[in-house]
């Protein structure tokens, strides 16, 4: 597994990459079957005003996440 966070083009991009049996994400997946967790990414980052990437083949599954950095002076709010 390859986890990484970089700082590129005014976005955080968070990436986590596996060597598992991949899945068929064009399927669909009801919460009762356990599926709500990939549903619940993508709402945390729209939260984040960001997008979720997913790929999956055999032998490779691709989480990515991309959302806008906010630098301190934004931040600045946040804290009165």
């Amino acid at each position: 597994m390859k986890v990484s966070l970089l700082l590129a083009q005014g976005n955080w991009v968070l990436s986590v990459v596996d060597d598992g049996v991949g899945f068929a994400h064009t399927s669909t997946i009801t919460s009762s079957q356990g599926g709500s967790g990939l549903s619940i990414m993508a709402e945390r980052a729209r939260l984040l005003s960001g997008d979720l990437q997913v790929s999956s083949e055999p032998g490779q599954t691709a989480v990515r996440v991309v959302f806008p950095y906010k630098g301190a002076e934004n931040h600045a709010d946040h804290d009165r």
